[in-house]
C-alpha cells in the first residue's frame, strides 16, 4: 500500500514529469530539424512528425492509467520498475535516432534501396524513432499519480500537467533558441539524453547499480555519437538550428557547399569557377550594371555561398539568410576570402526582412531570390503571391526581380505551372529562361526539373489586348512605337 510521499519524493515526481515533457517536445523538434536535410521542413513533413508524437503519447496516457493492469514488461513489476524500463528503452532509442551519424546512415540506406519519397522517409523515421519512446514516456504521468494520492485528484492532475507542460516549454525554448544556435544540433540531442539519464537515476534506488551502469553506458554512447570530432569526421563544419553545413572539394580544386545535404554553391578559389546558372544570371543582371552611376542597391535573398555578385566590387549588396553562421563559415571554409566592403550580411528570414524594408522605405534596384531548404524544394512561404508582392514593394521604379527556380522548363507538372502563374500574377512581364540545356521531350516532371531564371521588372509594360490575325494585322504600326 502506498504511503504519503515525503516532500523530497514529491519534488522528485515533479522533476520526472518535467523531464518527460522536456524530452518529448525537444525530441519532436529535433526530429523536424534532422528531417530537413532529407525531406524538407514543409507543413506536410511537420504534420507527420507531430502525428508520430501525439498519437503514441495519447495511447501512452491511456495505457498508463491502468497501472499494473497493463504492463508490457510483466504484471509482476512495480510502478517504479515499469517507469525504469520505460525511461531506459526510450533513452536507448532516442540515443540512436537523434544522432546525426546514425540518421545519415539510415537515410543513405533508404536512398540506396530506392525510397526517394520524402513522405516515405519521414514516416519511416518517425515510426522507428518517435513512436515507441513517446508511448513509453506518455505513461509517466498516470504512473506517478498514485504516489500523490494524498492530494485531491484535480490538484494532482494540475500539478503533474503543470510540470510536464513547463518541461515541454523549456524543451522548445532551450533546445532551439539556446543549445542549437550556440552549441549545435548534436548537443541539443545530448541534452535530451542527459535529462533522461537524470530521470532514470531519480527513479532508481542507490542499490540498483545495474540500472545506473546501463544508463551511464547509454549516455556515454550518446556523448560519443554527438561528439564534435565525429561530426568533423563526417565533414560537417557546423550543425545549428537551420543548417548542417559541409564543404566538399574535388581533385580539381572545386568546392561544393552542402547545406542540409543539398548542393548550395560551387566555387574554386583559384579559377573563380561558380555554378553555370549563376554565371548566366550575372551576365543578364549584373554585367550591364558593373559600372552603373549611381551605384545599384542589390538585395540577395538566400545567401548560399555568397557567389552571386562575389566579384562585383562596385554595387552595394545585402545578403539575407536565416542562418547566422553562414557568413563566417563561407569566408573561412568555402571562399577563402572576406566579403568585400560593399557586401553586407543580415541574418534574418526573407519575409521578415522584406516587411521591415517596406516599412522603413528601403528600396532596391535588384532583388535576387535563391532560397531552398533541401534538394529542389523552396520553402512554402516563399512561393506565394504575397511573398512576390513583398518583393515588388521594395523595388525601385523599373527595378528588377530575378529568381533561381528549379522547375520543368515547359511547365509539364502542376507545381511548375502553378508557381509560374503565381509569379506572373505579381510580375506579368516575367520571362523564364532555362539556365542550362534541357531535354524538351521530357514528359516526367521528376526527371525534367532544371534551373530556370525568372526575370521581371517592377512595372508591367505589356499593354496586351490585341491579337494579330490574317484579317487584321497592325504589326507595322506597333513596330514604330
Amino acid at each position: 500500500m502506498l504511503t504519503t510521499p515525503s516532500p523530497a519524493l514529491t519534488r522528485t515526481l515533479y522533476a520526472i514529469a518535467f523531464i518527460e515533457g522536456y524530452a518529448v517536445l525537444a525530441a519532436e523538434l529535433m526530429a523536424i530539424r534532422l528531417l530537413t536535410s532529407y525531406a524538407g521542413n514543409g507543413t506536410d513533413v511537420v504534420a507527420i512528425i507531430v502525428a508520430a508524437v501525439l498519437l503514441p503519447l495519447s495511447v501512452g496516457y491511456y495505457a498508463g492509467s491502468f497501472g499494473r493492469a497493463f504492463n508490457i514488461w510483466g504484471a509482476h513489476q512495480s510502478l517504479r520498475q515499469r517507469l525504469q524500463h520505460n525511461f531506459f528503452i526510450a533513452t536507448a532509442i532516442l540515443t540512436l535516432g537523434l544522432a546525426t551519424p546514425v540518421v545519415d546512415m539510415f537515410f543513405a540506406a533508404q536512398l540506396y534501396f530506392g525510397a526517394c519519397s520524402r513522405y516515405t522517409m519521414a514516416a519511416s523515421y518517425a515510426a522507428l524513432v518517435l513512436v515507441l519512446p513517446c508511448f513509453l514516456l506518455g505513461q509517466t504521468l498516470p504512473l506517478v499519480t498514485p504516489y500523490l494520492r494524498h492530494l485531491p485528484p484535480a490538484r494532482t492532475a494540475g500539478y503533474l500537467l503543470f510540470w510536464s507542460t513547463f518541461g515541454a516549454f523549456a524543451g522548445s525554448i532551450v533546445s532551439t533558441i539556446f543549445i542549437m544556435p550556440l552549441l549545435g544540433v548534436n548537443y541539443a540531442a545530448l541534452a535530451i539524453i542527459i535529462l533522461l539519464t537524470i530521470g532514470l537515476f531519480l527513479l532508481t534506488q542507490r542499490t540498483q547499480h545495474r540500472w545506473r551502469l546501463a544508463m551511464i553506458g547509454v549516455l556515454g554512447l550518446s556523448a560519443l555519437l554527438n561528439a564534435d570530432f565525429v561530426a568533423e569526421k563526417s565533414g560537417y563544419i557546423y550543425q545549428n538550428a537551420y543548417n548542417s553545413a559541409r564543404v566538399v572539394a574535388d581533385g580539381k580544386g572545386d568546392r561544393t557547399l552542402f547545406l542540409n545535404n543539398a548542393p548550395s554553391s560551387l566555387y574554386n578559389p583559384v579559377t573563380g569557377k561558380i555554378y553555370d546558372h549563376i554565371i548566366k544570371t550575372e551576365r543578364m543582371l549584373l554585367d550591364p550594371i558593373k559600372d552603373a552611376d549611381p551605384k545599384k542597391r542589390i538585395l540577395v535573398l538566400g545567401a548560399g555561398g555568397f557567389t552571386f555578385g562575389l566579384h562585383d566590387t562596385h554595387n552595394d549588396y545585402i545578403y539575407v539568410d536565416i542562418d547566422p553562421d553562414l557568413k563566417h563559415m563561407a569566408e573561412d571554409k568555402f571562399l577563402d576570402q572576406k566579403l568585400g566592403k560593399n557586401k553586407t550580411f543580415v541574418d534574418d528570414g526573407a519575409r521578415p526582412y522584406l516587411l521591415k524594408a517596406a516599412q522603413n522605405k528601403e528600396y532596391f534596384d535588384l532583388v535576387y531570390v535563391d532560397v531552398y531548404n533541401s534538394n529542389v524544394w523552396i520553402p512554402e512561404s516563399l512561393i506565394t503571391q504575397e511573398f512576390f508582392d513583398q518583393i515588388r514593394q521594395v523595388l525601385k521604379p523599373d527595378g528588377m526581380m530575378g529568381a533561381n527556380i528549379i522547375a520543368t522548363p515547359l511547365l509539364i507538372d502542376a507545381y511548375s505551372a502553378n508557381l509560374d502563374a503565381t509569379i506572373r500574377s505579381v510580375f506579368p512581364d516575367a520571362i523564364r529562361i532555362p539556365a542550362l540545356d534541357f531535354n524538351a521531350w521530357q514528359t516526367k516532371s521528376k526527371e525534367g526539373y532544371a534551373n530556370m531564371i525568372y526575370i521581371a521588372r517592377t512595372t508591367a509594360h505589356t499593354k496586351g489586348g490585341d491579337i494579330y490575325t490574317d484579317n487584321r494585322n497592325k504589326v507595322l504600326w506597333d513596330r514604330e512605337q
